[in-house]
């Protein structure tokens, strides 16, 4: 798991220029597109053997 708390309590100790906000609104979107994606795909999957199994 990766330490948000950690990331977030120095980002806001240490302030955050423009770029670093910029990369750091990238890697969500990326992380939330991945998630979502997986999650699609295990129930394509999980529905696609229910209807091989029904």
């Amino acid at each position: 798991m990766f330490p948000w708390g950690m990331v977030y309590g120095y980002i806001i100790s240490h302030g955050m220029s423009d770029a670093e906000y910029f990369v750091i609104q990238i890697v969500g979107k990326m992380l939330w597109v991945t998630a979502g994606i997986m999650i699609v795909r295990r129930f394509a999957l999980t529905r696609k053997i229910f209807c091989i199994e029904s």
